[in-house]
Protein backbone atom coordinates (compact mmCIF):
# COMPACT_ATOMS: atom_id res chain seq x y z
CA UNK A 1 0.00 0.00 0.00
CA UNK A 2 2.84 2.28 0.74
CA UNK A 3 4.63 1.47 -2.30
CA UNK A 4 1.63 2.41 -4.58
CA UNK A 5 1.10 5.57 -2.39
CA UNK A 6 4.68 6.75 -3.00
CA UNK A 7 4.65 5.71 -6.92
CA UNK A 8 1.55 7.81 -6.66
CA UNK A 9 2.81 11.11 -5.29
CA UNK A 10 6.02 10.66 -6.95
CA UNK A 11 4.50 10.41 -10.28
CA UNK A 12 2.16 13.57 -9.43
CA UNK A 13 5.06 15.73 -8.55
CA UNK A 14 6.66 15.21 -11.52
CA UNK A 15 3.92 16.13 -13.34
CA UNK A 16 3.20 19.33 -11.27
CA UNK A 17 7.01 20.34 -12.32
CA UNK A 18 6.84 19.50 -15.95
CA UNK A 19 3.45 21.90 -16.02
CA UNK A 20 4.42 24.37 -13.39
CA UNK A 21 8.21 24.74 -14.74
CA UNK A 22 6.58 25.55 -18.29
CA UNK A 23 4.71 28.44 -17.45
CA UNK A 24 7.10 30.24 -13.99
CA UNK A 25 10.14 32.96 -15.44
CA UNK A 26 12.54 31.53 -12.77
CA UNK A 27 12.08 28.10 -13.96
CA UNK A 28 15.87 26.78 -12.44
CA UNK A 29 14.71 28.35 -9.03
CA UNK A 30 11.22 26.43 -8.49
CA UNK A 31 12.77 23.31 -10.11
CA UNK A 32 15.48 23.06 -7.58
CA UNK A 33 12.50 23.37 -5.10
CA UNK A 34 10.59 21.13 -6.29
CA UNK A 35 13.41 18.58 -6.49
CA UNK A 36 14.42 19.41 -2.76
CA UNK A 37 11.14 18.55 -1.85
CA UNK A 38 10.94 15.11 -3.63
CA UNK A 39 14.54 14.35 -2.77
CA UNK A 40 13.37 15.22 1.02
CA UNK A 41 10.06 12.82 0.28
CA UNK A 42 12.26 9.70 -1.01
CA UNK A 43 15.03 10.45 1.57
CA UNK A 44 11.60 10.11 4.30
CA UNK A 45 10.56 7.34 2.78
CA UNK A 46 14.04 5.62 2.25
CA UNK A 47 14.89 6.16 6.09
CA UNK A 48 11.46 5.37 7.41
CA UNK A 49 10.39 2.25 6.15
CA UNK A 50 14.00 0.13 7.34
CA UNK A 51 13.08 1.54 10.97
CA UNK A 52 9.01 0.30 10.80
CA UNK A 53 9.80 -2.60 8.74
CA UNK A 54 10.41 -4.47 12.09
CA UNK A 55 8.10 -2.78 13.86
CA UNK A 56 4.26 -3.41 14.15
CA UNK A 57 3.18 -0.05 12.69
CA UNK A 58 0.31 0.55 10.72
CA UNK A 59 0.65 3.19 8.67
CA UNK A 60 -3.03 4.09 8.11
CA UNK A 61 -3.77 4.44 11.37
CA UNK A 62 -3.60 8.01 12.35
CA UNK A 63 -1.48 7.72 15.97
CA UNK A 64 1.01 5.94 14.26
CA UNK A 65 1.63 8.10 11.27
CA UNK A 66 1.93 11.29 13.68
CA UNK A 67 4.68 8.99 15.76
CA UNK A 68 6.62 8.47 12.24
CA UNK A 69 6.17 11.75 11.44
CA UNK A 70 7.80 13.10 14.65
CA UNK A 71 10.40 10.74 14.79
CA UNK A 72 11.55 11.35 11.55
CA UNK A 73 11.53 15.51 11.16
CA UNK A 74 13.31 14.66 15.30
CA UNK A 75 15.95 12.73 13.51
CA UNK A 76 15.77 15.63 10.85
CA UNK A 77 15.99 19.01 12.89
CA UNK A 78 19.14 16.50 15.02
CA UNK A 79 21.09 16.22 11.69
CA UNK A 80 20.22 20.04 10.60
CA UNK A 81 21.67 20.86 14.11
CA UNK A 82 24.99 18.63 13.44
CA UNK A 83 25.18 20.16 10.60
CA UNK A 84 25.31 23.67 11.76
CA UNK A 85 28.11 23.07 14.49
CA UNK A 86 30.33 21.12 12.70
CA UNK A 87 30.42 24.13 9.90
CA UNK A 88 30.34 26.01 12.83
CA UNK A 89 33.63 24.91 14.01
CA UNK A 90 34.94 24.60 10.28
CA UNK A 91 34.74 28.36 10.25
CA UNK A 92 35.76 29.26 13.54
CA UNK A 93 39.40 27.09 12.91
CA UNK A 94 42.04 28.30 11.82
CA UNK A 95 43.33 27.73 8.30
CA UNK A 96 46.20 30.10 7.74
CA UNK A 97 49.65 28.53 8.53
CA UNK A 98 51.12 31.65 9.74
CA UNK A 99 49.30 34.95 10.31
CA UNK A 100 51.90 37.05 7.66
CA UNK A 101 49.71 40.34 8.32
CA UNK A 102 51.42 40.36 12.01
CA UNK A 103 55.04 39.50 11.03
CA UNK A 104 57.58 42.15 11.09
CA UNK A 105 58.89 43.24 7.77
CA UNK A 106 61.89 41.77 6.75
CA UNK A 107 65.28 43.46 6.20
CA UNK A 108 66.82 42.97 3.00
CA UNK A 109 69.98 43.85 4.01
Amino acid sequence: MVNFLLIVLISFLIVFIYFKANNLRTKTAYIFIYLGMAFLLLMGYLIVYPLLSGREVNLSVIEDISGSTRTFFSWLGTTFTNVVETTGNIISGDWIKDNLTKEPPKNKS
